[in-house]
């Protein structure tokens, strides 16, 4: 049996670690990612540094060209905050 002293919380990653790894298996730059989604690269790099909030816009723009659902990326995001 597993003490409870010495369970630890599982990790949350930001959004823009899920974003990377995509990016990653596609050998993306922030420029290719910023050209497949209409951005200017400064947008995506904001995004990709957390600077900046996850829109709808972008959520659907990241389901488009990732082959996902655009709540897929809502809820990451949302996942993170909690």
């Amino acid at each position: 049996m597993v003490n409870t002293n010495q369970l630890k919380a599982a990790k949350k990653f930001p959004l823009s670690y899920f974003i990377k790894e995509q990016m990653a298996l596609r050998s993306w730059s922030k420029e290719d990612l910023a050209m497949s989604m209409g951005l200017f690269a400064c947008h995506t790099s904001n995004i990709l540094n957390g600077k900046e909030k996850l829109t709808l816009e972008v959520a659907h723009n990241l389901g488009r060209i990732f082959n996902t659902s655009f709540e897929y990326w809502l809820n990451l995001d949302k996942g993170f905050k909690i």
